[in-house]
């Protein structure tokens, strides 16, 4: 199922999807996209896809701050926008709509044995629903624990509804940058 809806929203979303890479290489320059090394379900990596949002297309850290960001860039971050082109990952069957977020390659050794990596990761998950990176680090991996023991379509779909009402509410996940436990 998730294949078949990404695919309609490829479809369907293609257009702004082009206006926004655009803008992004009008703004920014190129590359368009930020691609990075993530680990997918039973460890397995992949290259995960978003629009790139970092004014310095050389960046790779994972502590950044909203002045390395355009002004294009936070609002692609605060509307979600960036993360479109993850439904490429999704039509791969890398990814799943929901589940856990994949981490970087990096951490690893720190998840590989957590039922988290039992799952296809998402593009949005509980964690995000619940708070996003303000919540800290085991109770993230507690709510991504829980998630793969009770995945269900109507668990799914209100966490997609929640997701989708997100930048429509204006309601803030945090303003502090993500910084990954090592």
């Amino acid at each position: 199922m998730d294949i078949k809806i990404a695919f309609l929203l490829v479809m369907g979303l293609l257009p702004f999807m082009a206006v926004l890479s655009l803008l992004i290489f009008l703004v920014d320059g190129s590359p368009v996209f930020y691609k990075q090394e993530r680990i997918g379900i039973k460890n397995k990596p992949f290259i995960l896809y978003k629009f790139r949002t970092l004014a310095n297309k050389n960046y790779t850290g994972f502590v950044f701050t909203k002045k390395d960001m355009s002004w294009l860039g936070r609002i692609l971050r605060k509307t979600g926008f960036d993360e479109l082109p993850q439904l490429l990952n999704v039509l791969r069957g890398e990814m799943s709509l929901v589940g856990p977020r994949p981490l970087p390659v990096e951490y690893l050794a720190i998840i590989k044995d957590h039922p988290r990596q039992t799952v296809r990761p998402g593009i949005t998950g509980p964690v995000q629903v619940a708070g996003g990176n303000c919540i800290p680090w085991p109770e993230r991996f507690s709510l991504d624990e829980s998630y793969t023991k009770k995945i269900a379509f109507q668990i799914d779909a209100a966490i997609l509804i929640k997701t989708l009402l997100n930048p429509l509410t204006n309601k803030k996940i945090s303003s502090k940058p993500l910084v990954y436990p090592i």
